[in-house]
């Protein structure tokens, strides 16, 4: 399987205490963002509980797998080496290429919208059918 270098930027203190601001990843070929933001959480849960209280993974936090899209709270966008800018906020299933660098604010900051984040167990079985395992 080939694989391709993707940089995550995450801008939320409580994660950045444990695993930094900026995570450098190997993810299969055909990955998007929600496979990135995955790979992310299985690095944070190898470090323990999951930092937050109110929610169980990172991508629990910021995407719903029901609706397909990130919270309107959330701050995303991503970018290749050219810094050609790629819309992940309205195509999260889009194929990523290799070296891009993905930003993430859980909890943006300019953003006055807040929804109400899934039931863990509920995003779970709905997140189950296209997250890649292996």
């Amino acid at each position: 399987m080939k694989l391709k270098k993707v940089k995550l930027r995450i801008q939320e203190y409580s994660i950045n205490k444990v695993v930094g601001d900026e995570l450098e990843l190997l993810v299969h070929e055909d990955a998007n963002v929600i496979d990135v933001i995955n790979e992310a959480d299985k690095i944070i849960r190898s470090k323990g509980k999951f930092p937050s209280e109110q929610y169980k993974s990172l991508l629990h936090w910021v995407y719903n797998p029901i609706k397909e899209r990130f919270y309107e709270q959330i701050g995303i966008n991503a970018y290749t080496e050219s810094r050609k800018f790629l819309n992940v906020r309205n195509n999260p299933k889009m194929k990523l290429p290799n070296n891009v660098i993905i930003i993430l604010i859980p909890e943006g900051g300019c953003i006055t919208a807040r929804e109400e984040v899934i039931d863990y167990e509920i995003f779970c079985k709905v997140i189950s059918k296209y997250i890649r395992t292996g």
